[in-house]
């Protein structure tokens, strides 16, 4: 029979184990279903239409000092005003 410090560390080590399958099972959550679905909002709909019409490429969002960004967000709002 183990005893009363293994049981507390084998605990500890699935508890371990549940938070990252927990964690990675939210993060596939987020990434595959509720951000293609809010694609599909009616207040993001219209951005999201002139961001595939245009062929920004939105991963230079993440670096808000590059000129690209600049240029990527100033198209954008040009084309919403149309």
């Amino acid at each position: 029979m183990p005893t009363t410090m293994e049981q507390t560390k084998r605990k500890q080590a699935n508890r371990g184990w549940a938070g990252l399958l927990l964690g990675l099972g939210l993060f596939w959550l987020l990434t595959w279903v509720i951000l293609p679905w809010g694609q599909n909002l009616p207040g993001l709909q219209p951005v999201m239409a002139a961001i595939i019409a245009a062929d920004v490429d939105t991963s230079t969002y993440w670096y808000s000092q590059s000129e690209k960004t600049a240029g990527a967000e100033n198209h954008i709002r040009n084309t919403l005003r149309r």
